[in-house]
């Protein structure tokens, strides 16, 4: 599969077959250029502006927004409750399977997982996880979340860059996040492949850089 980061915590994952999911469509605002990608299937974690613009995805697509499973051609999405932290309301959290991987995506999670929440999820192949603390996980939140799913490829969202004005939005970069680890690939381009057979066997964390 393909992975592009569009920005902020959207991304586009590609299949081998062509199928397309896009994950929390951002607005105006941020300081990013709107992508307009086309996708068979929009995730939406929760219904803020820096992640439910569905209006710039072009075409016709479905989106998921809620918990429960849902059916999308042969794909099964499944939508777990979580916590956006103090009162800023709830997120859904994601999780499906293409091309003999898992993936989940955690929206504006801002909490740890319950053990209910970790059972539901079930181990990970690739997690999509906020770093930036203030209004989500921070880094050392994200880490705790990455071991609790067993993810073997983390890849961090929801930072800082200097596209963003940072009074208006204060997060932290990435490399609180970072900092200090082991095997952290730094990607300098925004795509990155990724194959079931050749996933790592100790857990990678994969920075992307941002395409808007």
């Amino acid at each position: 599969m393909n992975i592009l980061y569009l920005a902020h915590a959207s991304f586009l994952i590609t299949s081998e077959n062509g199928f397309k999911v896009l994950t929390d469509p951002y607005g105006a605002g941020l300081g990013y250029r709107l992508p307009n990608k086309s996708a068979d299937v929009v995730l939406v974690s929760h219904d803020h502006h820096d992640h439910n613009n569905i209006s710039s995805v072009n075409g016709r697509t479905t989106v998921l927004n809620g918990a429960g499973t849902h059916h999308v051609g042969e794909i099964i999405f499944r939508g777990i409750l979580g916590s956006h932290g103090g009162s800023r309301g709830p997120v859904i959290l994601f999780t499906w399977e293409m091309d003999g991987i898992k993936l989940c995506h955690l929206g504006d999670l801002g909490t740890t997982l319950s053990p209910e929440q970790v059972r539901e999820l079930g181990a990970m192949d690739v997690l999509f996880i906020p770093v930036g603390g203030h209004y989500t996980l921070d880094a050392a939140g994200a880490h705790e979340v990455a071991e609790q799913l067993q993810a073997r490829v983390v890849i961090p969202m929801h930072f800082l860059t200097g596209q963003i004005d940072r009074a208006r939005f204060p997060i932290e970069g990435v490399e609180r996040f970072t900092e200090g680890r082991k095997n952290v690939r730094l990607v300098r381009t925004s795509e990155a492949d990724l194959f079931a057979a050749s996933l790592p066997k100790e857990r990678e964390l994969l920075v992307l850089t941002n395409s808007c």
